[in-house]
């Protein structure tokens, strides 16, 4: 009977023995898995936030290339426009052409466009002289749409003074379509928009 009780008693802390060890067992794994799976997120939070701190250095990166670029370009769109826009005769307006091919600021489509008209040309007569006309460019503002290929592509907004020997002097104000090379720092295309027309 003593070894029946015994018996019985060695199987009851086998089984408990046996109970514990799978539950310490089973719920070390458990804590494994969960560990591991809090790990991998881990990985996966640092490589999302690796990748998007990327992205926006990426982005400000081109950002500062963009702006610098077109901080470059406005003094010489500044340079061409106050040649462009700056003149008190007939022979100055007529003379703005070889004045801006001598700068070197601009190429051969823009020169050679019908911006450099000349008085005579657009209205028969040598108008400029005639009209007692004279203007003088004040400001010049650049704004980018895109930079693609080396081509920055925008629009400038020209204020400049003009005057007649039968007006007040008046601040009038044009707006161009643009093309501007970064590489040679030329403006390669040039065009009329809106705007109050040259002597129209």
């Amino acid at each position: 009977m003593l070894r029946n009780q015994l018996s019985k008693m060695l199987l009851l802390i086998l089984i408990v023995l046996c109970g514990s060890t799978w539950y310490f067992s089973s719920h070390a794994a458990s804590e494994y898995v969960k560990t591991e799976h809090q790990e991998e997120q881990l990985k996966k939070d640092i490589k999302t936030k690796s990748v998007t701190l990327q992205q926006a250095q990426t982005k400000e990166q081109l950002s500062y290339r963009d702006n610098r670029q077109t901080y470059e370009a406005q003094p010489v769109i500044d340079k061409f426009f106050e040649l462009f826009r700056t003149y008190d005769s007939s022979n100055s307006y007529n003379h703005r052409k070889t004045v801006i091919e001598k700068s070197g600021i601009a190429g051969i489509n823009v020169t050679n466009s019908d911006l450099f008209k000349t008085d005579r040309q657009e209205t028969g007569e040598a108008y400029i002289d005639n009209h007692g006309m004279s203007s003088t460019f004040v400001s010049s503002k650049l704004y980018v749409s895109k930079i693609q290929n080396g081509v920055m592509f925008g629009k400038v907004l020209v204020n400049y003074r003009i005057m007649t020997k039968n007006s007040d002097e008046q601040v009038s104000t044009a707006l161009y379509d643009v093309r501007y090379d970064t590489q040679s720092h030329r403006i390669t295309d040039l065009t009329y928009d809106n705007g109050i027309k040259e002597i129209k």
